[in-house]
């Protein structure tokens, strides 16, 4: 997973909703409030601002235009405020010299994750990046999972599906393989509720279990 799990982007994923909260006469959210609508992609983001107002659109048509709005807003300053999780540089690093094959399946659409792992310097550690519009559905249904590890070409029972978030663990248990659940982002959920293989607190202690 990006969002949450390698990167703290809520800042400027918040600035920008509000942006386009404010162009459509709406109020701001505030930063506690965007945490909580990440999660299913841009689309789902934007519902869930616009519904808290009382004002999602009627009909999808309305919704993918709001959608493309923000994004397009987004793009203009993906890291402005963005940041990278401590210790995730040095062990990505160490991952990869270890001979693990590293990917990333998100939510967030394909055209901003590349840029901000670019601008980020991380792209490099990635051999396959997939995005919330690679394919027909998102996580926590298991297919942009399983699409990427198709990728990879890698057997399911050595893949392991690292995220913050319920959405990530699900996606891991319904494609079959192991997870572990990264309590520091934006967890959605009770982590005795969320039922990850692993349960790690900080980046570093992946190092300990691969």
């Amino acid at each position: 997973d990006l969002d949450g799990t390698l990167i703290d982007s809520v800042p400027d994923i918040h600035h920008n909703i509000n942006i386009l909260l404010q162009e459509e006469g709406l109020s701001k959210l505030t930063l506690d409030q965007t945490t909580s609508f990440v999660g299913n992609g841009s689309k789902k983001l934007v519902e869930r601002a616009f519904s808290y107002f009382n004002n999602c659109p009627d009909n999808e048509a309305d919704l993918d235009m709001l959608t493309s709005r923000f994004i397009k807003h987004y793009m203009k300053n993906l890291t402005d405020n963005t940041t990278i999780y401590p210790h995730v540089a040095d062990v990505l690093k160490e991952l990869s010299h270890k001979g693990h094959t590293l990917s990333i399946c998100t939510n967030k659409p394909l055209e901003p994750t590349i840029a901000i792992l670019k601008d980020l310097k991380l792209l490099s550690f990635f051999k396959i990046v997939t995005g919330g519009d690679s394919y027909a559905e998102k996580k926590p249904h298991p297919e942009p999972l399983l699409k990427t590890i198709e990728q990879v070409n890698i057997p399911k029972n050595k893949c392991i599906m690292i995220g913050d978030s319920i959405y990530d663990i699900k996606a891991g248990k319904a494609a079959g393989v192991h997870t572990v659940l990264l309590t520091y982002g934006y967890m959605h959920g009770n982590i005795e509720d969320i039922d990850a293989s692993y349960i790690c607190h900080n980046f570093d202690e992946l190092t300990q279990l691969f």
